[in-house]
């Protein structure tokens, strides 16, 4: 049986717009849980092996500035 956690906040998505979300509420003292169906961070941002080789699963490009520059 798992201990329950307790939050302030819960983000929905661990791709970087959820993680962004998590950093700024984290960084407001919000204690923030983040939850993915995928075992892995980055959403659609990650890299998958499959058959020997490298393959980006979606993102190509992170837009630079803003409130993701800002954050991170």
């Amino acid at each position: 049986m798992s201990t329950p956690t307790r939050a302030d906040a819960v983000v929905i998505g661990a791709g970087a717009g959820g993680l962004c979300a998590a950093a700024r509420l984290s960084h407001a003292g919000l204690r923030t849980l983040v939850v993915d169906e995928n075992s892995r961070l980055g959403g659609r941002a990650t890299t998958e092996e499959i058959e020997g080789f490298k393959v980006n699963t979606g993102a190509i490009a992170l837009e630079v500035g803003g409130v993701f520059e800002e954050t991170f």
